[in-house]
């Protein structure tokens, strides 16, 4: 009785281990790349802000803000974090196919 008590906590530990997680470590590495390129963005998008509120003549002059900063953010948005969701890992490909 032990020993069928002690089989069925080893099965159970077993496949505990067998799951894998479909994110590697490049996978992080990119998202939070990402992220960083997202708060990069926003910090220079928030540089344009006056100090006067008062005065708001509509005149841009920070080019950081107005060029750059939207070209960071469409970059971290639609090319960055999307391929670290979606790179997959090639190894473990060839792995599942047999």
């Amino acid at each position: 009785m032990a020993k069928t008590i002690a089989k069925k906590n080893t099965i159970k530990q077993n496949n505990l281990v067998d799951f894998n997680f479909p994110f590697t470590k490049k996978n992080w590495i990119l998202i939070f790349s990402g992220i960083g390129l997202l708060i990069l963005g926003y910090a220079l998008m928030a540089t344009s802000i006056s100090k006067d509120p008062a005065n708001n003549d509509g005149i841009w002059n920070n080019s950081l803000a107005v060029n750059i900063a939207p070209i960071i953010l469409t970059i971290a948005y639609c090319i960055v974090i999307p391929t670290g969701i979606m790179l997959r890992d090639k190894s473990t490909e060839s792995i599942e196919q047999i």
